[in-house]
């Protein structure tokens, strides 16, 4: 199909570029539109063609052939069928009435009608919250209220509970404590006085920060390295992590005085000047020696891993 192109014609009539047909105006010197053969050809066939689509023969006679090749081709498409639960098709909008009767298979509701009628049914209902002893409706308890443990009315999320579980189970970063096993369990790091990241453990390092070496000084910090110390407690008497230089405390000496023997004792008892043999007193005589104690060493002692907590 093709609009009229020839000289004559009233350009742009139906918007730019659509052409059409004018009658003239002699007064002013306007030309009829004149028609071309290949304008009627192009509308002869555009037509023809529809009617003998449809196994129509042209009829000259016949001024409804067009009509009835459209006809026949609406004819031609298939019904579609309503709309059900377990098939597609076409549905028509259930009224209020409808909506409120609920009867209907083949109708939809629209969220108008369906929101009017949820209102209507819970604009008489009051909102009873449920209490220990009797069912209503209830609200979530955020992580305060559950922390705190004070509302009876209020129910507790999976996610909540966690929380306080969690807080119950809490163990500081920086915390020590000595494991069983070769291997830390998750969430602990051995002390051996490595280097590791401050980025990878930030809650760490914001607890002990550089105490126990400050690592590259920019990227990593260090752990406190206890291996081959015996620890011992203090409260800011001494700096956190400090050592003591051994002490060598020398063996004590123990004096051991032994009985060995008697000598006679000379009696000047009758004030003489001289004195005589008395076979009867004698006085005992000891020997004093000096005993060496042991010397100070390690106590027994059991080796376990001391770990740190992230």
């Amino acid at each position: 199909m093709k609009r009229i192109e020839t000289s004559t014609k009233a350009s742009d009539l139906f918007g730019p570029g659509k052409h059409g047909f004018t009658d003239g105006d002699p007064v002013n010197g306007v030309l009829a539109t004149r028609l071309n053969a290949e304008f009627f050809n192009q509308v002869q066939e555009e037509i023809a063609s529809v009617v003998e689509a449809y196994g129509e023969e042209l009829d000259g006679s016949n001024r409804h052939q067009l009509l009835q090749a459209i006809q026949s081709a609406i004819a031609a498409i298939p019904p579609i069928p309503e709309a059900r639960t377990h098939q597609a098709g076409l549905v028509e909008l259930a009224t209020q009435s409808e909506t409120e009767t609920g009867t209907s298979e083949t109708r939809a509701v629209t969220p108008r009608a369906l929101k009017k009628r949820l209102d209507d049914l819970t604009s008489g209902l009051a909102q009873v919250y449920a209490t220990m002893s009797e069912a209503g409706l209830i609200k979530m308890a955020s992580q305060s209220d559950v922390n705190t443990g004070t509302s009876d009315s209020l129910a507790v999320t999976p996610k909540t509970l966690a929380g306080k579980l969690d807080a119950l189970h809490f163990v500081p970063p920086g915390a020590l404590m000595y494991f069983a096993m070769d291997d830390p369990p998750e969430g602990w790091l051995p002390c051996k006085g490595q280097t590791v990241l401050r980025e990878e453990y930030p809650a760490l390092f914001a607890a002990v920060g550089t105490t126990h070496g400050e690592g590259d000084g920019e990227t990593t910090f260090n752990l406190p390295d206890p291996r081959g110390y015996i620890i011992r407690s203090w409260y800011k008497e001494r700096r956190v992590g400090s050592t003591q230089v051994p002490s060598v405390v020398p063996p004590r000496i123990y004096v051991e005085r032994a009985r060995i023997g008697t000598i006679p004792v000379r009696d000047n008892s009758h004030g003489s000047g001289f004195s005589r043999p008395n076979s009867r007193a004698r006085q005992g005589v000891t020997d004093v020696r000096l005993v060496p104690g042991p010397a100070q060493s390690m106590p027994r002692n059991i080796a376990f891993p001391l770990c740190i907590k992230t």
